[in-house]
This record gives structure tokens, C-alpha cells and sequence, in this order.
């Protein structure tokens, strides 16, 4: 076994410990898959987990593999792809008319072209079908995925070290134990796209003429046989030798996903092509991710070894190509010729390029490049240049937005996102761009951005303190996304958007919403009539079955997503009541249960970490009690036969026991008040946290276990941290801190710290000093435990996070004053600073104890990489003792008195080399403080809020000598 991952024979050697990690792997990859809407089968599933994982082994045990996949497979979905305009006439141009009105817009383009719409069809299968996937990946399909070089960079499974140079195959073991199998889609997708563009820059500045080629394969997932996979030839080609069962294994998937095919094939109704090149792969199966990219493995190597380019990635099956410009090539058909000659298995045809792979191994697999796929750039000299910065500037902005937090007054059509959206009336008019589809990608972008803002702002905001503002974005919404013309390129966001306004409770907008998007979809399906449509990049007649297959996957989609973001009342703990505008809307989706079955489907959701809000968050804010543990649960540790696995189990439940009540240092908790009262006839389960699709994060384990993952001897700390980070989430990390100045112990204080980061950082320190208003009326607000969380002060607080995201150069630590941050916006600020590279030193608003206590703190989330990828640890810092003036007021105005700390002393922080102490406000004025500072630290920062600037100004000239002397 190496790092969990265990080799087989037979099917009898499989154990239930593996079906669970397969169960794991694949609840996590379906939660985060759009095609898919899986969510209340796999929480249905998990009630009675060990039952059903122990029942499908005893059948793949007997081998009925075969009848497993035969059982799990439903009838195949029916999911928008987008829609064609195609002029119905070729004349000479026409002066450009545009019409702001949606429907005038969408009758002259009726008008004036044929409409197609696009839809592809997509898996539809059971639970035991996804964990049979993910178990085939876990065994063997992450071998297939290790023989890809860096050079494809889509789909690439989750492995330790870092990333490999293009030129290289991973070394880096398969994380078994990650939650979910891929790399996330968006960081892989920006060096894609960015490595490219780096490449021509660097090439021009040369002043070396280059082509650029970006391409991609024509409906791609639905014209591969994968009978490959198990076939000598390719298996031979890609150096992989596998055994006797592994090939039996892929030999079932194989026929199941032939099966699937044909299924498919026979839905659409195509009969002059062979199932493999209509029906093709299943969108929506995990292990379908691993054969579609390693297909390409061959074209890959042949165009590095062939062509020498000075760029060549791909993205699953999109295609980014850099070569230098000789000047002998004067058109695209004449660089297709040169390409074809250098690579044989690129064959020009009518219209088209087609792949035909060496080797034999090919089967019924069609690989066509079509031309309007394609783009040819001839790029040099400073019009190059340009043209490149021109081409970059609109996903450039869009993606300098994402960066940002966003402004509440923003989310009308002034932010580059809706403009992105609004200036496209038209999805038949399409910018300039390094690849053509991207006129509909940016609008997809720009949707998606303002989707996420609003996300945002649900999350920080109290839902009536921005009422307008989301009702204008909703009329956004319906004015330039729920229309006949834009309706199938968002219809995979529908449910996000429906999902959104059931979470705020907006239930006559989310019935407003779904009519929009059903009469969108009548308009257009009345605009098409009798025409044709698109299926898996076929042209077929547009039957009434179509549409109706498409409205059932929106309706279950939206379904899901509804009862995915039922509102909590985080008062009682329970669901909020639904109204009747709530009941018109179930009736649309398919929701008939009553309303306590309605109530109970939501909890099982968010138990099994299914639902919009995570498990985590529902119990530190909503829950009533923790999930109880489930039938066969109690032997869960017997059931692991690796001494590590039992291990990182004990250390799982070591990190939740010591976690449940109140932090003694910083009165944090993991679990509300409420969890501690409950009467739990059952022991809480395990499984919301072993199955967890959003674990705590580094961070969070750092902020709940101070004591044992930040102060302390930094190497023991350092071990504690990543072990119980490795039991929360799956995340291995190094074996030692690689530290390459180790601090000396003279010069450790002699009491309370904490080493963190880097040893010794080459970064010079830079410290973003900010002025930000807290006005008295947040201050009243806090003290009476109701913290304020209106638009204007997220706004002041977004800008000072802006700018410093912004400046040149950045800081490498923020402060922000005391009483300055609500501990709800937190998560935001820091997520933003740290994919910047910042870290944050806030005040935060006061928090409420139990029996009338009151305190506030500062917070710090320092950046710290030493785990082995991008992460961070957040400490609070409680102050001490309040104010005079402070403790009094708070007293005599609301009844409340200052929390006792067990801590005399603060401790010191020792971040990249740099030590520095902190403090908040008036305890710059106990001597007994800044004594014990006095020689540890390089610097002493202080937060505070308050008008006294004549006292302090005399007592910070005092620190500044006496602390340093």
C-alpha cells in the first residue's frame, strides 16, 4: 500500500474500507458537478450507508459487476448546451440595429436567422454506479492519468508535490485520501490559458514572429469508444502494464459505458453513425474525465516531438499552440499542410481536420477539428503587441473582478461583469477573441461573477439591509439572462440563481425567476417549431421530447436547489416557515412532500453536507444537535486495516472531542451553544466530517487548536497542525518543516509564542496601515449583540481590501483597527487577501458569552505555505482588559460585563523571521505589556479606535523607546 492505495487480484480482496473511500471520492465529485443534480440520492444513501456499501460489495464480490453498472443506469438526461444564429440570408451588411427590449431583440432575430439550439445528453445514473467509478479510479484509473505529461492540464487527478514542468509526468502519489478526485477547475484553466499567452509575449518581446493556434475537437465526449482503455495496443503505447483483474475491471466499466452509449444513440435517433460517435461518453461519471483525456496521450507527444512549439497545452480537448513564425506560411490551410505533414495523423479533409490516432486502438472513436473551432493568429513586432493585449484586456478585467470583494452598489450594470453581459445583446454577434467560442465564454464568465457576488452579499449581509439592490439584480437577471435568446448558454446557473433567492427567503422572486425561465424556453422552443437542433454536435429534427427531457432536468435541478438552500432560523434552529409563494414554487419544480417531509429531506441535506450552507456552518450557527451516528457506525475504526488509516480516525476524533465546547483562550467555537445542551441519545457521527464535501480548512483547524497547532516549539506544532489537518480534510503534508534558518533558542522569548511561515522570508515586510471609520452606531450595535451588517460599512470595509489588492506593490500585511471587522466577514476579507498574498491583522467587532460576558478580539490570519500548499493559520487574540470608559459604558448601557482570560500576557509572533507583538487599544497603556515585549520583538501593533489622539500620540513615542531599548 502506498499512502492508502491498495492493490488487488480479485474481487474478493476488496474490502467495505474501499467501496467507503470510493463513496467519498465520489459524493465529493458529484456535489460539485453542474450536469448532475445527485444530491438528495446520495444523502438518501448515506442514512443507511454501511448497509448499502456492504450489500454492493457482496455482489461485486460475486461477480455481478457487470449487472451493478447494468442497474445503476437511468435513462440518459438531456442538458442546454447553447444556441446557433445562423443568417438566413448572405447579402451585403446591413446597418447594425440593436434593441435593448428582449423580445424586439429576439424577434428580429428570428427574423433574420435559423435558430439551433444545442443539447447534449448526459449520465443519469444511481449511487452505486458513481462509487464503482470512483473505486475504479481510485485502483487503476489514476494510473492511466500519471502517464500524462504536464502538457494537459484539464482533468488531472489530485497528487502530492507540486505541479510538474510541462515536459514531465507527475511523481507525486495519487491523493487516495483528498476529498473529491481532480484539481479544481479554475487554477488549471488560468495557467492553461495564461502559460500560453506568457509564452507569446515573451516570444514578441524577443522579436520572434509566432503563429498561434487555439482549436478543440467537435462534441468530443460524445464520439469516443472506450474500448482503448483495455486495449494492449494503447496500453502498450502509454507504458502501463496492468493485471489480470485491473483489466476485468475497465473490461466492465467498458461495457457499461457501450451500453450508456447506445442507449444514447438510440434516444437521439441518428442511424448512419455507430453509437460511439452519437451516444459517445457520459457526461456527469468521474471515471469518464480519466479516458476521455488520457485518449489524447499520443496526439500530445507527436505534436511536442514533431513541432518543437514554443507553447502547447491542452485543456481536455481544447487545444492552445504556440510555433515560430518562419514566414513561409502565409494562410491557416497552409499551416494545416505543414502540420500535417510534420504529424501524419492529422488528415485534411472538406471542412475539416480529422484525427486518426497510430497504433490501431482507435476503434469507433471520431476526433474531428472543424473550422469554425479554429483561430490562426499571425502575430510580430509591436502590432503583435497589441493585438495581444487587446485580445487579454476583457477576461483580464473579468478576472481582476473575481479577485475583489464585491460593492453592494455594484451589483446593478456598473460592474465589468454585467457589462460583460449587457453589451452582447446578441448571441449571434461575437468580439474578437483567441478563440471564437470565447464572445459566449465571457458572457458566461460575466454571469458567473455577478452570480458569485451575489452569493457573497447573501452571505455577509442582513437580507433586509439590501432589499433594493437584490431586487435589481434580480430584474438583471430576468432582463439579460432568463431570455429566449441567452436562456441555454445560463440554464446550467438557473438553479444556482433559484438557489440564491429561496436562501434569502425571496420566494415570490425564485417563482418569478423559474416562470421567466419557462416562458424563455416556450418562446424559443416556438421560435425553433419544426426545425432542427443540435445533439451531441448532431443535426437532428427538434422533437417535442427534446424540450420536454430538457424542462425535466431544470425542474429536477431546481428541485435540488431548493431544497439545498431552505432557509434556517438560526434563533430555534429550525427551518423558517415556509409562505405560499413557497408552496407555488414547489409545485413548479416537483416538490409534492408535505412541509415537515420538506423540513426533513433539508436537514438530512445539510447533515450530509449536501446543502448550500456546509455542515460546519450549520453547526456553529443553525444546528439544534450534531448528526447521530448510523447503523454500524460504532465499528468504523475496526473496519480500516492500515495502521495509518486507524490513526488519522483517532486523530479525526481527538481534534471533535477537544473541539466541542468553547476555546478557555479565545472563546471560539466550533458547535453553537445549543450542541452542548442537547440531549443526544445516540453519540454524534463521524460521517459529516469523514465524508465532508467542504472540510474545515487548515485555517479553521489552526483557529480551534491554538494551544496544539500554533504556540508552542515550532516543529511540534508544525506536526499537530498538519496531522489533524490531514484527519479534517485529506491534505498530506511534508514530514518536516524545511525551515533553512532554524530560530535560534536564545532568541525565543522566554514565554507564550508562535513561529510561523517561513523561516526567514526574502519578501520585504510591508505593512498596509489603514484609516477606516467604525461609526458609534456599529459600536452600539455590537455591544447589543447585534452586529451591524449594512451596505455602507461592507462597502468602506471592500475598499480598503481593494485597494490594498490593488496597490503596487502590495502589502504583505493588512491592519485594520479595533471593533472594525464583523466576525460574519471574515471568511470573505481573508480569502480575497490571501489569494493576494496578504495577510490580515483586524479588530473585531465584540462577541457575547454566555451569563452576560462581553469581549472583543483581534484576529490574525498569517499566511503559511509550510504544509506544502497555499495555506494559512488563524489565531484570536482576546483583549485582556477593556477600557475604563469602555468597561463602564458597556455596563451601564446593556447590562454586559468584560470575560475573564486565563492569560495574563500576550504572546509573541514570530511570522516569516519577523517577530512583532500586538495589542488593541488601551492595553498600549499597561506598562506591564510593553515590558514584556521589551527586546522580543522588531515591531508592536497596536489597533485601536479612539479619539484620544493626544494621550497616544504621547504614549506610542513612549512604546516606540521603550519597547525597542
Amino acid at each position: 500500500m502506498i499512502l492508502g492505495i491498495r492493490e488487488f487480484s480479485s474481487w474478493s480482496e476488496v474490502e467495505l474500507e474501499d467501496l467507503l473511500a470510493a463513496f467519498r471520492k465520489a459524493k465529493a465529485d458529484c456535489f460539485f458537478e453542474r450536469s448532475a443534480y445527485v444530491a438528495e440520492q446520495f444523502a438518501e444513501y448515506e442514512e443507511k450507508l454501511f448497509d448499502n456499501l456492504q450489500r454492493l460489495l457482496d455482489r461485486l464480490r460475486a461477480g455481478d459487476v457487470a449487472a451493478v453498472f447494468a442497474e445503476s443506469q437511468h435513462v440518459p438526461g438531456v442538458f442546454a448546451k447553447g444556441v446557433i444564429f445562423e443568417p438566413k440570408h448572405l447579402k451585403e451588411r446591413a446597418p447594425h440595429a440593436f434593441f435593448s427590449d428582449a423580445e424586439r431583440a429576439f424577434e428580429r432575430l428570428r427574423a433574420a436567422h435559423d435558430i439551433i439550439p444545442e443539447f447534449r445528453v448526459v449520465g443519469n445514473f444511481a449511487v452505486d454506479m458513481h462509487v464503482v467509478s470512483g473505486l475504479w479510479i481510485n485502483c487503476i484509473g489514476h494510473k492511466f492519468d500519471a502517464r500524462l505529461s504536464g502538457h494537459a492540464f484539464g482533468s488531472r487527478v489530485r497528487r502530492y508535490g507540486r505541479e510538474p514542468a510541462p515536459s514531465d509526468r507527475p511523481q507525486g502519489a495519487y491523493q487516495y485520501e483528498a476529498i473529491g478526485t481532480f484539481d479544481p477547475y479554475f487554477q488549471p484553466y488560468r495557467r492553461w490559458r495564461d502559460s500560453g499567452v506568457a509564452a507569446i509575449r515573451t516570444a514578441l518581446e524577443a522579436d520572434d514572429p509566432v503563429v498561434a493556434l487555439t482549436l478543440d475537437f467537435s462534441a468530443y465526449y460524445h464520439c469516443i469508444d472506450p474500448q482503448f482503455i483495455v486495449d494492449e495496443r494503447f496500453l502498450s503505447t502509454i507504458g502501463l502494464q496492468l493485471s489480470n483483474w485491473e483489466i476485468e475491471f475497465s473490461e466492465a466499466l467498458v461495457a457499461a459505458l457501450k451500453a450508456w452509449s447506445l442507449n444514447a444513440a438510440t434516444m437521439i435517433g441518428v442511424d448512419d453513425l455507430a453509437p460511439a460517435q452519437l451516444g459517445g461518453l457520459p457526461i456527469g461519471l468521474s471515471a469518464v474525465r480519466i479516458i476521455t483525456n488520457v485518449l489524447l496521450f499520443e496526439m500530445d507527444e507527436a505534436i511536442i516531438s514533431a513541432l518543437h512549439p514554443i507553447y502547447y497545452g491542452r485543456y481536455v480537448d481544447d487545444v492552445f499552440l504556440v510555433i515560430k513564425d518562419s514566414g513561409r506560411i502565409k494562410s491557416p490551410d497552409e499551416l494545416w499542410s505543414y502540420i500535417s505533414n510534420a504529424i501524419p495523423m492529422f488528415e485534411l479533409g472538406e471542412g475539416n481536420v480529422e484525427v486518426r490516432l497510430p497504433g490501431g486502438y482507435q476503434g469507433e472513436t471520431r476526433l474531428r477539428l472543424k473550422p469554425e473551432k479554429q483561430r490562426v493568429f499571425f502575430l510580430q513586432g509591436q502590432a503583435g503587441k497589441d493585438l495581444l493585449g487587446n485580445i487579454a484586456h476583457q477576461v483580464r478585467t473579468l478576472s481582476s473582478e473575481r479577485r475583489l470583494m464585491p460593492l453592494v452598489d455594484e451589483m446593478d450594470s456598473s460592474s465589468a461583469s454585467a457589462r460583460a453581459l449587457a453589451a452582447a445583446a446578441s448571441a449571434a454577434e461575437e468580439p474578437d477573441s483567441l478563440r471564437r467560442a470565447d464572445g459566449l465564454t465571457l458572457r458566461r464568465l460575466g454571469w458567473a461573477l455577478q452570480l458569485r457576488s451575489a452569493e457573497i452579499l447573501a452571505r455577509d449581509l442582513n437580507p433586509t439591509s439590501w432589499t433594493e439592490q437584490r431586487r435589481g439584480f434580480y430584474d438583471f437577471a430576468c432582463s439579460h439572462i432568463l431570455r429566449p435568446d441567452k436562456i441555454l448558454e445560463h440554464v446550467d446557473y438557473l438553479a444556482r440563481l433559484i438557489s440564491l433567492a429561496v436562501s434569502l427567503a425571496d420566494w415570490s422572486h425564485a417563482h418569478r425567476m423559474f416562470r421567466e425561465s419557462e416562458r424563455a424556453l416556450e418562446d424559443l422552443q416556438e421560435a425553433v417549431g419544426d426545425g432542427h437542433c443540435k445533439v451531441n454536435g448532431e443535426i437532428v429534427a427538434a422533437s417535442p421530447r427534446l424540450w420536454a427531457d430538457l424542462r425535466t432536468w431544470v425542474r429536477g435541478a431546481c428541485r435540488e436547489a431548493i431544497l439545498r438552500s431552505l432557509p434556517w432560523d438560526g434563533w430555534t434552529g429550525a427551518p423558517r416557515r415556509m409562505p405560499r409563494e413557497a408552496e407555488r414554487l414547489f409545485a413548479l419544480v416537483g416538490i409534492f412532500e408535505t412541509k415537515a417531509e420538506v423540513a426533513r429531506i433539508a436537514l438530512s441535506l445539510r447533515e450530509a453536507d449536501l446543502a448550500k450552507r456546509p455542515y460546519k456552518e450549520h453547526l456553529r450557527h443553525d444546528a439544534v444537535q450534531e448528526r447521530t451516528q448510523i447503523g454500524g457506525e460504532s465499528d468504523l475504526t475496526e473496519s480500516f486495516s492500515d495502521a495509518g488509516d486507524r490513526q488519522r480516525l483517532r486523530n479525526l476524533q481527538a481534534f471533535l472531542h477537544t473541539t466541542r465546547g468553547e476555546e478557555p483562550t479565545t472563546g471560539v467555537r466550533r458547535r453553537h451553544e445549543r450542541c452542548d445542551r442537547s440531549d443526544m441519545a445516540d453519540a454524534p457521527s463521524l460521517l459529516p466530517y469523514l465524508l465532508a464535501t467542504r472540510p474545515y480548512t487548515a485555517q479553521e483547524v489552526a483557529l480551534y487548536k491554538p494551544d496544539e497547532c500554533v504556540f508552542g516549539p515550532r516543529a511540534q506544532a508544525f506536526e499537530k497542525w498538519g496531522a489533524y489537518t490531514r484527519a479534517v480534510r485529506g491534505a498530506w503534508h511534508g514530514p518536516a518543516d524545511d525551515q533553512d534558518e532554524p530560530i535560534q533558542s536564545d532568541a525565543a522569548p522566554p514565554f507564550r509564542s508562535a513561529d510561523l511561515g517561513a523561516g526567514r522570508s526574502s519578501r520585504p515586510v510591508r505593512l498596509g496601515v489603514t484609516s477606516l471609520e467604525t461609526t458609534k452606531q456599529s459600536w452600539e450595535a455590537a455591544a447589543l449583540g447585534r452586529p451591524d451588517l449594512t451596505p455602507a460599512r461592507y462597502d468602506r470595509l471592500s475598499t480598503i481590501v481593494n485597494l490594498a489588492i490593488n496597490a503596487r506593490p502590495r502589502p504583505t500585511h493588512l491592519l485594520l483597527p479595533e471593533l472594525s471587522v464583523p466576525d460574519r466577514w471574515l471568511p470573505t476579507i481573508t480569502s480575497r487577501l490571501l489569494e493576494a498574498g496578504i495577510s490580515l491583522i483586524a479588530g473585531l467587532d465584540y462577541e457575547h458569552y454566555i451569563g452576560g460576558e462581553i469581549s472583543s478580539s483581534a484576529a490574525l490570519v498569517l499566511r503559511d505555505d509550510r504544509l506544502g500548499f497555499p495555506s494559512s493559520i488563524e489565531i484570536r487574540q482576546p483583549k485582556l482588559q477593556p477600557a475604563p470608559g469602555e468597561e463602564e459604558d458597556l455596563y451601564r448601557a446593556y447590562g454586559n460585563t468584560w470575560k475573564k482570560w486565563p492569560l495574563d500576557r500576550h504572546p509573541v509572533y514570530i511570522h516569516d523571521g519577523v517577530y512583532f507583538g500586538l495589542l488593541v487599544c488601551s492595553e498600549l497603556q499597561n506598562i506591564r505589556h510593553r515590558e514584556a515585549f521589551q527586546g522580543y520583538v522588531d515591531l508592536l501593533a497596536v489597533l485601536s479606535w479612539n479619539r484620544d489622539l493626544d494621550t497616544f500620540s504621547a504614549l506610542v513615542e513612549s512604546a516606540s523607546l521603550d519597547v525597542h531599548a
